[in-house]
């Protein structure tokens, strides 16, 4: 989905969109949800999940990469660093969509406020 966008804001406008759980009824984010205590006791698990996350966190440092590259984004941690920050708010905050506690469209606006704030270029 990412690579179908030229603008690398875009781009981190689709990455937000795509990781946050549509709702209570997402099942799929449920599923990663349910298999995560898994990864804890069967190092297959662990190795599937953890091939997952750096999948997530390559495609967001591309991303950052490629804005910084554009000219859209100036950022001072790594891309590295901000790539997995990315990933892990969209994990903390996926129990929440999934149990109703928080909106969908409240954390996909938690998450483009960090993305603001922590890579400028990027209007509201």
């Amino acid at each position: 989905m990412v690579e179908r966008v030229e603008d690398a804001r875009e781009r981190l406008r689709v990455c937000i969109d795509a990781g946050v759980p549509r709702g209570p009824g997402d099942l799929l984010a449920r599923l990663l949800v349910e298999y995560g205590p898994r990864s804890l006791r069967d190092p297959h698990a662990a190795a599937l999940e953890s091939s997952l996350v750096e999948r997530q966190v390559a495609i967001y440092q591309g991303v950052l990469v490629l804005g910084r590259a554009q000219r859209h984004f100036e950022f001072e941690e790594s891309a590295r660093v901000l790539a997995g920050n990315f990933v892990a708010l969209e994990g903390g905050y996926r129990i929440d969509v999934l149990t109703g506690r928080r909106r969908r469209t409240d954390v996909v606006g938690v998450l483009w406020s960090y993305a603001q704030k922590s890579v400028g270029g990027l209007a509201a």
